[in-house]
């Protein structure tokens, strides 16, 4: 057997003790931070900014949903199947040192998407919690406000339209939570709630013809909530013959909608033996 040399064997001996040195160069954190997310929205998040490392990021395991790009943005759209924990283990070289960091992708069940179609009055004041109506905790902030409402970072909107108000306006909403964030839409209707000046009355069994057109004294698209004995028209007028029963005072809504928004008016129809 070939005996290996003094020189040789120290030369191998200093080898492994670099091989070890270059080991000991690799330091790993391990992290496990929980991170929520909801089913049928698109996720996404900047994991530098949470775990305070930067450099090249790369998923060692995890679900097939989630994806990691090497600037540390985790993104994905999960759907039902992944209602729950989501374990992601990532690791990140930075400055000759590895950092592993282990997440839970917390996956909730999707909420019925609420409706928030609001309507007021011109001339009342309005106002709407939207903290205490949608539940959602943060700092809000409103895209698109009407001129007539002041809206508040508590999520609280407050206002008093006018007449020149009157219309819809879609209101676009974002709650921004530390690094998490909500938005939805909301509907504010102003209606000029007016009322002929003159009474309508009708005897039972007699036909009543009304023009809405005339009376109101406007056009457009109109639709009307009628009691069961009256119809509309497709001209805009509300026929009808009241019967014993409906003797009293009934209370007629009407929208009208044109080129100059959304008006309400409401009178009353008294039947009359």
């Amino acid at each position: 057997m070939k005996k290996l040399s003094s020189i040789t064997l120290l030369g191998f001996v200093f080898s492994a003790l670099l091989s070890v040195n270059a080991l000991a160069q690799v330091e790993r954190d391990h992290a496990s931070i929980v991170i929520n997310a909801s089913t049928n929205a698109a996720f996404a998040i900047d994991l530098t900014k949470t775990t305070k490392v930067g450099g090249d990021y790369a998923v060692i395991t995890g679900p097939s949903w989630l994806s990691l790009t090497a600037a540390g943005i985790l993104f994905g759209s999960p759907s039902e199947k992944e209602i729950g924990h989501n374990e992601i283990y990532v690791s990140a070289q930075y400055n000759g040192k590895e950092y592993l960091f282990h997440f839970d992708v917390m996956v909730a069940a999707p909420q019925a998407s609420a409706k928030y179609d609001f309507k007021v009055n011109a001339n009342e004041v309005f106002k709407a919690d939207l903290k205490a109506l949608s539940g959602l905790e943060g700092t809000y902030t409103f895209t698109n406000l009407p001129k007539w409402v002041t809206g508040l970072a508590t999520g609280v909107l407050i206002g008093e339209p006018k007449t020149e108000d009157v219309g819809t306006s879609k209101v676009h909403v974002t709650v921004t939570n530390g690094e998490q964030g909500s938005s939805f839409d909301v509907t504010v209707s102003v209606a000029s709630l007016s009322a002929p000046q003159e009474g309508i009355q009708v005897h039972v069994g007699e036909m009543i013809e009304i023009d809405l057109v005339r009376l109101l004294n406007t056009f457009g698209t109109f639709r009307a909530t009628l009691p069961d004995w009256m119809r509309m028209g497709p001209r805009a007028i509300i026929r009808g013959v009241p019967r014993s029963f409906d003797i009293g005072t009934h209370d007629i809504v009407v929208t009208v909608a044109n080129n100059q928004g959304t008006t309400q008016y409401a009178f009353q129809v008294e039947v009359l033996p």
